[in-house]
Parts: structure tokens; sequence; C-alpha cells
């Protein structure tokens, strides 16, 4: 084999690994950044996290549904009408998620995992104004968990 040939290969395979890369980018992005949510930066614990704001009945009903994958930073927080007790289910949702119930002023009053496709309903407590999905895991790896007070941070 001459080192041309080679070369060549070697190219053909960058080439494919860019390839997929940039596909992997553009799915990301048309899952996540696409929706036409509001976005907003929410402090966890020590991680900041892009979260898409669902506030119509409209797109707290879809929520995540649909989606192959998010990464890792991001989410969804839905603003309810008024304080009351809540309930998820995961129809047509991919991705397995972590929630967190929040009261009026961004405190985590509890934290559960759901399954992909699973019809059972998670509950929020009597208190819940916010809910906050993300990807499971992410609360222990920001440091933060119950009884913790999110903010809002300002671009």
């Amino acid at each position: 084999m001459s080192a041309i040939s080679a070369l060549g290969r070697l190219g053909a395979v960058v080439i494919t690994a860019l390839s997929m890369l940039l596909v992997g980018a553009c799915t990301l992005y048309a899952d996540t950044a696409q929706t036409g949510l509001e976005e907003r930066i929410l402090q966890i614990g020590k991680c900041r996290t892009i979260v898409e704001i669902a506030d119509t009945p409209e797109s707290r009903s879809t929520g995540l549904m649909h989606r192959d994958f998010m990464d890792q930073n991001r989410g969804m927080i839905f603003i309810f009408d008024r304080v009351g007790p809540v309930g998820f289910w995961m129809k047509n949702t991919r991705i397995p998620l972590e929630i967190a119930f929040l009261d009026r002023d961004l405190k985590v009053l509890a934290i559960a995992r759901m399954k992909p496709f699973d019809l059972s309903q998670t509950r929020g407590p009597d208190r819940t104004l916010y809910a906050l999905e993300v990807n499971p895991g992410h609360f222990g790896r920001c440091g933060s968990g119950v009884g913790e007070t999110l903010e809002f941070v300002e671009e």
C-alpha cells in the first residue's frame, strides 16, 4: 500500500467521523433548540442548566415527548397556573428523566426518576408550582437536591 493510498483511507475515515458528529449535533439542536419555547438559565447547585419554559397547557402536555436525546446541561421547567398537586407520566417520552417538584420559591420539594414510556403517574407534593425535568443524576452531579433552592440566572 502506498503512502498516498493510506492517506486517502485515513482522510475518508476522518471525513466520515466528522460527518457523523455534524449529524449528531444537528439532531441535538433540532431536539432541544427548535421547539419555539423560551429558554432561560437555571442555577442548579454548581451547574448552569439551560431550560425550556413550558408555561402553556399545550407546551406542558407535550413536554419532552418524542425526543431521542437531551444534552447533559439542558432540561425543561413546567410552570403551572397555581400551586397544587401535579402528576406526570412518560407517554411518548423516549428518554429517562429525573423530575424535581418545586414550590413558589423554587425550593426542591421532591425528586423522582421516570422511565421511558411508563404510563404510571409520578405525583408532586401539594405545594408544587414548578416541575423540572432533567437527565437522570443531574441533581447529584450538580451537588443539589431536596431542600435546595434553585434560581434563574440573568444573562
